[in-house]
């Protein structure tokens, strides 16, 4: 059941960007490096301050119904890059604020 997660993060965002490249030492003491990967896997840590109980709700369920295993697009609002992402931990950190306010943040990983 892939999908699209159409919330739009606060203004704390943060992306990392991770090669991964294999380190090889020749016998006469030189480094030799190649990529194993095609592309750099993105990171992104996702921000939501003082959203509404709704909003809140919906974020979880999208999380919930995933189950941390599957994929769904999702558009950089740095970019505006439409990557293949899924979560990459088992929870979400959702805290409550009062007054029917919280806050929210989990991180996501591209599908390469």
């Amino acid at each position: 059941m892939a999908g699209t997660f159409t919330y739009t993060p606060d203004a704390v965002f943060t992306q990392a960007i991770r090669y991964n490249t294999l380190i090889t030492n020749t016998t006469y003491g030189k480094e030799r490096r190649r990529n194993k990967w095609a592309s750099p896997k993105r990171y992104f840590t996702l921000q939501y301050n003082n959203v509404s109980k709704t909003t809140a709700d919906g974020i979880t369920s999208f999380f919930n119904v995933r189950e941390n295993w599957e994929s769904f697009n999702w558009e950089n609002p740095i970019d505006t890059t439409e990557y293949r992402v899924r979560f990459v931990e088992d929870s979400i950190k959702r805290d409550y604020i009062g007054e029917d306010r919280y806050n929210i943040q989990f991180n996501l990983v591209e599908i390469l």
